[in-house]
């Protein structure tokens, strides 16, 4: 991590940031496991409208870890 670099918590604060342009990268750890109890925490939520035409992800990397795990890096771009 850099000095810009910062770890966001909550789904509402995750896609009101994403909403207004203030993230510029997205970084997921996605594991081999599944998480399927019901009201099972979201990464980003943003009302009932969501954030489409809002914020587009490109990937950036996908880097294959141990035990079936992946890295990926996504650039958050608001369109237009």
């Amino acid at each position: 991590m850099s000095a810009n670099d910062a770890t966001l918590g909550g789904a509402a604060i995750n896609g009101s940031f994403l909403a207004e342009g203030l993230v510029d990268e997205l970084s997921f750890l996605v594991a081999p496991a599944l998480e399927v109890r019901r009201g099972s925490d979201h990464v980003v939520e943003f009302g009932e409208e969501g954030l489409a035409g809002k914020i587009e992800l490109s990937l950036i990397a996908s880097e294959p870890l141990s035990y079936g795990a992946v890295h990926l890096r996504y650039k958050a771009v608001r369109p237009g």
